[in-house]
């Protein structure tokens, strides 16, 4: 019996394997997946060498949001390695200057104590599209993700964010076929961010995700799997 590829999984700011949860449950069998840590380091540089150095020979990668931004920086230096790439719920923009504005601030309120509501009343307002508001399963999970993993790895992961370098110029030297994972209702990473990258890279697919929002793998992993299956199988 032939063993799936390795799927590495990148989750985004304050997010760990539950985020993946769902979605591997629906892939099981066509891919083995593998999530990679994103605490450890506040740069994407030392991000990707983490994940670089832990990784298979090669593999398909997919990235969440901050792990989105990953995935293309990744890609872009490692081309070789990455046999299929799936951006979810992301961009390849750099932070404008009023969202960094915005971190460093939020970071300061962080290490003062203030995680917790700073997650449940400036954060989660913006992640769910309007048929999962009201799921407080989901509030919690994104909530207890959160207060878990603390200050200090919010604080690295938003200077990361923060300092980022534009990806749009690199996505031209990712030539593995690549599937963009839209959702219809991300406030965060709308559907025109998503246009962008598909359009920069020479082996692109969009996919838009109805219904769900900026945590789409929280929201709607039945109707990812649907799409990232055949892509990874190569069944399309």
């Amino acid at each position: 019996m032939t063993m799936p590829p390795p799927l590495i999984l990148l989750p985004g700011l304050l997010c760990d394997a539950r985020l993946w949860t769902g979605l591997t449950a629906e892939l099981e069998g066509a891919a083995r997946p593998l999530v990679a840590d994103l605490t450890q380091d506040d740069n994407i540089s030392g991000m990707i060498d983490r994940v670089l150095d832990t990784a298979p020979a090669r593999f398909a990668l997919a990235g969440y949001s901050m792990g989105g931004i990953v995935a293309l920086h990744l890609a872009s230096r490692a081309p070789e390695r990455v046999s299929h790439l799936f951006i979810l719920n992301s961009t390849a923009r750099p932070d404008p200057d009023h969202r960094r504005e915005i971190r460093d601030r939020q970071v300061a309120d962080a290490q003062a104590g203030n995680l917790s509501h700073l997650l449940r009343d400036e954060m989660l307002p913006h992640y769910f599209g309007a048929d999962f508001v009201g799921r407080a399963d989901l509030s919690s999970l994104v909530l207890k993700m959160g207060v878990e993993m603390g200050a200090e790895v919010f604080t690295r992961q938003m200077r990361a964010l923060r300092d980022r370098a534009d990806a749009r110029p690199l996505l031209s030297a990712i030539p593995c076929p690549t599937l963009i994972l839209a959702a219809e209702q991300d406030a965060m990473c709308p559907v025109d961010r998503h246009e962008e990258i598909a359009a920069g890279l020479p082996d692109a697919r969009l996919s838009i995700i109805a219904g769900a929002g900026h945590m789409a793998p929280l929201e709607r992993p039945a109707a990812l799997a649907a799409e990232i299956r055949p892509f990874l199988t190569g069944t399309t």
